[in-house]
């Protein structure tokens, strides 16, 4: 819905040869959905944002500081200025990457490459933002701020949690992670806008969606990954590392990946993050394993929300998923319409996808961990 994806093939003669050449081009699809034509037009122009201007001093920055340069697709070409706007990206299946697959998760090593490549992309935006004042350079970095009740915003919250409390009450066996969705529903948007808005000294720029889907990798001969690269930055918001840490680890792995392994993949994210901040003592400190992990623990409520609403997602198929269709009614009409069908066919999805009750039941133990237990120890 936010974008029409196209692979454009160009073939060409060079000396005396016949060449070709293929890139991926973005293009804002002007779909005229009640409600949602604002939210494409701001999307598809915040990443050009992104690729034209942010991305190349994040780079610059990288370099600057005798570092490798982010692994990101190169941007060739970028139009906002008139319809339809559109973005040219080297295209990464021509090079060789290709996803993994979410129905299983991100596996041990895929996980480590991720952490690794989102601690340097934290750590370039750090250096950046001494530099330039990312918030102040680009206002639309910053999280919204608002302090009113939205009642749009906390009825889909809302949604979410109650398809959860639906889902794990058939599961069974999880009282105390019902119970804290139940105690949690009312006060769900206010805990969510506390951790989106909320960092402190710790401000970086979050990819903001990072899942197994915006994540592409190349592997060997023998099927292990050796290289990763990011894509779709349409999200992209200056906050607490801790939010795209939770939202990967939520949304993107299995429970027997994530749960024993956490203090191992925040120590690697620390380390990472120290060796390219390694001449600043002041973001080292600020930045240290500790406060991470505890940051991490802070933000578990906004991944145990990513981890609900995209869980049955991970494992179906996409004709499982219902379509947004849009409503002459609007956002809040057509995202109720939507809630209401994937919450019956996620509880159809429960009974004959082996894959989703494992999953949700991690994230249950997650919640249940979160209220009454410190994080795993675990190192490799």
């Amino acid at each position: 819905m936010s974008c029409k994806v196209e692979t454009v093939n160009i073939t060409y003669s060079q000396n005396g040869r016949e060449e070709s050449v293929s890139y991926v081009a973005k293009i804002n699809p002007h779909n005229n959905i009640p409600g949602f034509e604002e939210i494409t037009n701001s999307l598809i122009k915040r990443e050009a944002v992104f690729y034209s201007e942010i991305a190349p001093k994040l780079n610059s920055a990288m370099k600057n500081n005798e570092r490798e340069e982010l692994r990101i697709p190169r941007c060739l070409y970028v139009n906002i200025e008139e319809s339809p706007e559109v973005i040219i990206l080297e295209d990464l299946v021509a090079a060789g990457y290709k996803k993994a697959n979410k129905k299983q998760g991100l596996s041990l090593n895929e996980t480590k490459l991720v952490i690794t490549e989102l601690a340097r992309f934290h750590a370039a935006s750090i250096i950046l933002d001494n530099e330039v004042d990312l918030g102040r350079r680009y206002p639309g970095l910053t999280p919204n701020s608002v302090t009113e009740e939205n009642k749009e915003e906390q009825t889909i919250l809302e949604n979410i949690m109650k398809t959860g409390i639906l889902l794990l009450n058939q599961l069974g066996g999880y009282d105390g992670a019902v119970r804290w969705l139940n105690d949690a529903m009312p006060r769900v948007q206010n805990m969510l806008r506390s951790c989106m808005n909320s960092c402190g000294v710790m401000k970086v720029l979050c990819h903001g969606d990072c899942l197994i889907d915006n994540i592409c990798f190349r592997y060997d001969k023998e099927g292990i990954p050796v290289d990763v690269k990011f894509i779709n930055f349409q999200a992209s918001v200056l906050g607490s590392p801790a939010l795209d840490l939770n939202y990967l680890l939520f949304s993107s792995l299995n429970g027997s990946n994530r749960i024993p392994n956490i203090e191992a993949y925040l120590a690697l994210y620390t380390r990472v993050l120290h060796q390219v901040l390694s001449t600043s003592e002041e973001d080292q400190i600020s930045f240290n394993h500790e406060l991470i992990k505890k940051e991490y623990r802070s933000k578990n409520p906004y991944g145990i929300l990513i981890g609900l609403s995209s869980v049955a997602a991970m494992v179906s198929e996409e004709r499982d998923i219902p379509v947004v269709l849009g409503s002459d009614q609007g956002v809040e009409a057509t995202m109720s319409m939507f809630a209401v069908e994937w919450q019956a066919r996620q509880a159809i999805l429960l009974k004959r996808n082996p894959a989703l009750s494992p999953r949700l039941a991690a994230i249950a133990d997650d919640i249940i961990n979160y209220t009454m237990a410190p994080i795993e120890s675990s190192m490799w």
